[in-house]
């Protein structure tokens, strides 16, 4: 599985930014960050990965006539 999974798709960046980069201000922080890698920003470890060994997931039942 990808380690790195971003919530914002990487071809979005590319489109704010060149080469691969981009210029961020982080709000929480408040501090502006200089060309800084796109792989870095708007993605999370594991993202979109289910943990099945805790019981917080849903089961879908179908039924079909």
């Amino acid at each position: 599985m990808v380690k790195n999974q971003h919530y914002i798709p990487q071809f979005y960046l590319n489109r704010f930014g060149t080469n691969g980069k981009i210029d961020i201000f982080d709000i929480k922080n408040n501090k502006y960050i200089k060309n800084s890698n796109i792989s870095n920003w708007a993605c999370e470890k594991y993202f979109y990965d289910i943990d099945l060994t805790k019981n917080n997931y849903i089961f879908f039942f179908f039924f079909f006539e």
